[in-house]
């Protein structure tokens, strides 16, 4: 049995759930945002192949269909829809789409991914304000025009987020009061791939974020957007659990989850990481991971998240995926 929640408030290795009685995800209907590279990719990937209904929502077209397209080759339940994510409409008729795409006619499972893309070109390489005061991007003229700081830490972590929360409720507390929420979308059998009904009573949100978004001191000096996304991330969910703790108008007797996964090594400026150990393989602090075995990491942090996801025991829990295993932080 995973820690209860009046201990994941402490630092502490976290041992999941291992019952087979394990909700199953076949034929649940499953929403990812930028679920088109990286981890989200990967978790996007082992999602699909557990039999979920799986929605890819992002901006990175290629990588996006070209996922797509691998996995329904693979006789998987999968599909890509370009979504810019700081657009509050494009998240809603993507919501609407996953909705529809599912089973059920309803999601059960939203994954809010703030992990930035290294494809993406909206992300600048730096976010320091010493590096902006040295080079500040201007326009020639006069008087000069100074280009903006980069903000996209803030833009996905804060705002697209922000997004993403109030649809995936929405959306939770339509498929509650309706028939459908007790079975599969009207003109459906009810009956799942493996012979049995899916129920759709549980609701879950899973935030995936960089895990240097989560230690102290785990982003370098002056990185303000990112110090800002990390706060701004960190406020919605700790709001956000609370919340769901007492009770949310409309979810009533709706099992609702609320869990956040953060991933990487944090390194800190001397080039040794937090055990230590040489840390020439990081994880910036945006969360674009550098590691040459990258296929590995995702590995390791996939296996956490689908933990969580299938542990039914586990809510408000911010948990540290790392080489040194699983932990809880305090958030």
């Amino acid at each position: 049995m995973a820690e209860n929640e009046q201990g994941i408030h402490s630092n502490g290795t976290i041992h999941f759930e291992t019952s087979d009685a394990i909700p199953t995800l076949e034929g649940k209907g499953v929403l990812v945002t930028g679920g088109a590279t990286g981890v989200g990719a990967a978790v996007v990937t082992a999602l699909a192949t557990a039999g979920a209904y799986v929605t890819i929502a992002d901006s990175v077209a290629n990588e996006g269909q070209r996922l797509m397209l691998d996995l329904v080759n693979q006789n998987k339940h999968v599909q890509y829809l370009h979504t810019p994510l700081s657009s509050f409409r494009s998240q809603t008729e993507t919501f609407a789409h996953a909705s529809a795409f599912s089973p059920t006619g309803a999601l059960s499972l939203v994954i809010i991914n703030t992990l930035s893309s290294a494809l993406s070109p909206s992300f600048a390489p730096t976010d320091s304000l010493l590096d902006w005061l040295a080079n500040p991007p201007s326009v020639p003229g006069f008087p000069p025009t100074l280009g903006p700081p980069p903000t996209a830490p803030v833009d996905l972590s804060v705002t697209a987020v922000l997004y993403s929360v109030h649809l995936a409720f929405h959306h939770f507390k339509a498929a509650a009061s309706t028939p459908a929420a007790t079975g599969v979308k009207s003109g459906g059998d009810g009956v799942g791939g493996d012979g049995s009904t899916h129920m759709n009573a549980e609701r879950n949100l899973l935030f995936l974020a960089p895990r240097a978004y989560v230690e102290q001191d785990g982003l370098r000096p002056g990185a303000l957007a990112s110090g800002a996304a990390a706060a701004g991330l960190r406020a919605v969910f700790k709001d956000l659990r609370d919340a769901v703790k007492r009770g949310v108008p409309g979810l009533e007797g709706s099992d609702v989850r609320v869990n956040l996964v953060a991933v990487g090594e944090v390194s800190k400026s001397d080039g040794m990481n937090k055990s230590g150990i040489s840390a020439g393989k990081q994880v910036k602090a945006d969360g674009v991971l550098l590691e040459e075995d990258e296929g590995e990491k995702h590995e390791v942090y996939v296996d956490a998240v689908m933990r969580v996801v299938r542990d039914g025991s586990l809510h408000g829990c911010a948990l540290a995926v790392s080489d040194d295993g699983v932990q809880s932080v305090n958030v």
